[in-house]
């Protein structure tokens, strides 16, 4: 337990705060395990670095304009833009593997039903047995 205090620990205020909603939203499903304290601390930094990423974007817009060397402007996208993308899509595929997301939610609760409906069969089949 000492060792994932210690992941805990190296958080910042914001990592912080987005780590224990996610910890709370998990506990409240009961679906929260300390072997996922990793996961959810992956989560909670890529979570304040949207954030920090979304603040940029929306400051500095989607666009730049750069003027070239024989004065013609150009627009080129912003790589806070291209990095937010890419954080997004991060956050997204550590969030499905926390069962996060309604799809992973659901694919859960299939898995959940398939287990018991294996349970029905070999009941059934101890029955006849």
């Amino acid at each position: 337990m000492e060792y994932l205090e210690n992941i805990i620990s190296t958080l910042d205020e914001a990592e912080k705060a987005h780590f224990d909603g996610m910890r709370e939203q998990l506990e409240a499903a009961n679906t929260w395990h300390s072997i996922d304290t990793k996961a959810a601390v992956l989560a909670a930094q890529l979570s304040a670095e949207v954030d920090q990423l979304q603040k940029a974007v929306k400051a500095n817009g989607l666009v730049y304009k750069t003027e070239m060397k024989n004065g013609a402007v150009m627009h080129r996208k912003n790589p806070e833009h291209t990095l937010l993308q890419e954080s997004r899509s991060r956050l997204f595929s550590v969030l499905k593997e926390l069962g996060m997301t309604a799809g992973s939610r659901s694919r859960l609760r299939m898995d959940a039903g398939a287990d018991t409906e294996t349970d029905v069969i070999a009941e059934l089949r101890a029955q006849l047995d």
